[in-house]
């Protein structure tokens, strides 16, 4: 009976280290889902930081868009939200915390910019591609829309080069990146034109849509900072009303 009594112990406190994604996706903000949880921890590092950026600093993260950032900035506006927070971490949550993705702040030519990748690039993988985009202020999206900036294409570039063709969107190659990425002022990246890639096909299929993976409303919220552990009736977990984004400690 002891040693039960003491894993569930040993569980309780386990199920308080969590990671920031986590974290952020427990706390029940309307629109921001576990992906928006995993760029914002990705791009500002630390809660503080979350807490306190303005909706035009929080467009700047890839996944967040008008919506999301407006539904972040109301969430943690709102004092109430803030108390609750503070209590976790009081009643001993805890994560790593890491340096902001643009913590040097320095140059950034591709802020604003969205862009998507398609295709093979001659010697960067997609990831690879899209950790420099965004270093330098960029934004990737997993589809082609008329909000696209630019398409990077490589050989093999399918159906998404079509598209962006169709919707006027500048096409361009790996090369034209790396000069884009040396530009010291935000907008000089404008002076290429639309390019078609040899060896383009169109029998690569589009991946999959990305789409913002929606909460349920601010219910059951930080469940999943405690889904490891089965805690007591009476252990303090957050709810949230279905009417309002405010949490509440029962």
């Amino acid at each position: 009976a002891e040693k039960s009594a003491q894993n569930i112990i040993d569980a309780l406190i386990a199920s308080k280290k969590t990671t920031l994604p986590r974290f952020l996706f427990g706390l029940g903000i309307r629109h921001a889902g576990e992906s928006t949880a995993k760029a914002l921890a990705k791009h500002f590092g630390s809660l503080d930081a979350i807490m306190n950026a303005s909706e035009a600093q929080l467009l700047e993260v890839a996944d967040v868009g008008p919506i999301v950032a407006s539904s972040i900035r109301l969430f943690f506006d709102q004092a109430h939200n803030r108390e609750v927070v503070q209590q976790l971490k009081d009643c001993g949550f805890e994560w790593p915390e890491g340096q902001a993705l643009n913590a040097d702040q320095g140059p950034r030519p591709l802020l604003g910019k969205t862009f998507v990748i398609t295709g093979t690039l001659p010697s960067l993988s997609r990831d690879e591609a899209k950790d420099l985009i965004e270093a330098a202020g960029g934004k990737v999206s997993g589809s082609v829309s008329k909000k696209t900036n630019f398409l990077l294409a490589g050989t093999e570039a399918g159906s998404k080069l079509d598209k962006a063709i169709s919707l006027g969107v500048t096409v361009i190659d790996q090369s034209q990146l790396h000069a884009m990425l040396q530009e010291t002022q935000t907008g000089a990246q404008n002076s290429t034109g639309n390019l078609t890639p040899n060896n383009a096909t169109s029998n690569l299929s589009d991946d999959t849509k990305l789409s913002e993976d929606d909460n349920p409303q601010n219910s059951a919220a930080l469940e999943s900072l405690i889904s490891s552990s089965s805690s007591p009736s009476s252990s303090q977990t957050p709810q949230a009303d279905d009417d309002s984004d405010q949490l509440s400690l029962i």
